[in-house]
């Protein structure tokens, strides 16, 4: 009879891990491992297709095409977790078809060092004017709310052109990439809103449900 207790009792802790691991596989990883890296490289190659990748960057990208307040809209809303940031080079590295991660992983983690324990929002902005537009893109900025205080630790902003070679002397502007980066274990494996800011007046506003992402 305790045979039996002492295996069943072992049954039910192999369950109960199987199942967080499981669980952790669909939440934001706060701690990239060597196996997290193995799987986000081979996500990025073949004989994965694209229509595999398109659906795995799915849940990452919230179009919103809000209406335009001065001229400028935000188009959409993208999370870059620091697995999906190892794909994404993957998947560049795969186009030029160099041996980046391929002999190990020593050059993948180089390259991911500066983005570890870091989760990115990009919100691209969208010019709406029918006239040439003088000036800058506007400094937007991403609030995250829900549970406990989530602050920025960097932000990176990049205006986009009209395409005009390498030279952009006299080239239009027509959009803005602006990259806000936060702690991974601050925001959390959690559903939080985003807001997107201007001048104290809302932009957009959405919900990401960081438990869904890796």
């Amino acid at each position: 009879m305790k045979t039996a207790l002492h295996i069943g009792r072992w049954l039910l802790l192999g369950v109960v891990a199987i199942c967080a691991g499981q669980a952790d596989l669909r939440a934001i990883h706060l701690l990239l491992t060597r196996n997290d890296i193995e799987r986000a490289l081979a996500l990025a190659r073949w004989p994965r297709s694209d229509t595999v990748r398109a659906q795995f960057h799915k849940r990452y990208i919230v179009t919103v095409n809000g209406p335009p307040t001065e001229y400028w809209a935000v188009e959409q809303v993208e999370v870059i977790t620091e697995f999906r940031r190892v794909e994404l080079m993957a998947e560049e590295h795969a186009r030029i078809n160099d041996n980046w991660g391929r002999g190990g992983i020593r050059d993948v983690e180089k390259s991911i060092r500066p983005w570890r324990g870091r989760v990115s929002i990009v919100v691209r902005l969208g010019l709406r004017a029918n006239r040439p537009y003088v000036g800058v893109a506007p400094p937007v900025e991403v609030a995250l709310g829900g549970p406990g205080a989530v602050a920025t630790i960097d932000v990176r902003r990049t205006d986009l052109y009209a395409n005009c070679g390498g030279d952009l002397n006299g080239c239009a502007l027509t959009g803005s990439l602006v990259e806000q980066v936060f702690d991974a274990v601050t925001v959390g494996q959690t559903a939080r809103p985003l807001t997107v800011l201007w001048k104290g007046s809302q932009l957009a506003h959405v919900t990401i449900d960081f438990a869904g992402l890796e």
